[in-house]
């Protein structure tokens, strides 16, 4: 019953996204279970279940649409166009999770929406490439560890970097860890 974050699913009458799963083993003759920490689509309300690997959830198929990211106004709200009609919509950043830190002008993404068109869920693209606006310098003699330094990034997430990316670079990050992966302009 491994439900991956992302997926909608039907408890009880009500459509839950599926914001965390973590299955724990079982000991001897116990088996495990899995842990699902839920969102509630209408309310936004989270709630934690906790289910067996045998137990049966109605996964909903949603409609996806492009969309692409065009700017956050002054209430919040993400301002999306669709590249075909060009219509605008406005959707909250909870859509998106912890990845909306990461939309930047111009990011190709999908909006779920249910058969009666209320938007569920936001798709970002698994990496974005972003400029370094601020990177906190390097000191010499960190390197006897693992020393990765604080940047930020435009849109104003924030991550931690390897000593040698500097203002200016830009970088490559994975949207659902939000950790760098690679310097965009390196070759």
């Amino acid at each position: 019953m491994q439900r991956p974050p992302g997926n909608l699913i039907e408890l009880e009458g009500r459509l839950y996204q599926v914001t965390k799963h973590q299955h724990t083993h079982g000991h001897g003759r116990q088996l495990g279970n899995v842990q699902l920490e839920l969102r509630d689509v209408q309310s936004r309300t989270k709630l934690h279940e906790r289910r067996r690997p045998s137990d049966l959830v109605e996964v909903v198929r949603l409609n996806g649409r492009a969309y692409q990211f065009l700017y956050k106004d002054e209430e919040g709200l993400l301002q999306l166009m669709d590249p075909t009609s060009f219509e605008q919509i406005a959707v909250y950043p909870e859509l998106f999770g912890d990845s909306a830190a990461f939309l930047a002008p111009g990011t190709e993404l999908s909006i779920n929406y249910t058969d009666d068109g209320q938007p569920v869920s936001g798709e970002m693209p698994a990496t974005v490439e972003l400029k370094v606006v601020e990177a906190d310098p390097y000191a010499r003699g960190d390197s006897a560890t693992s020393s990765y330094k604080q940047c930020r990034l435009e849109g104003g997430a924030k991550i931690g970097v390897p000593p040698f990316v500097q203002t200016g670079d830009t970088v490559i990050v994975d949207t659902a860890e939000g950790a760098f992966v690679k310097r965009a302009n390196a070759s």
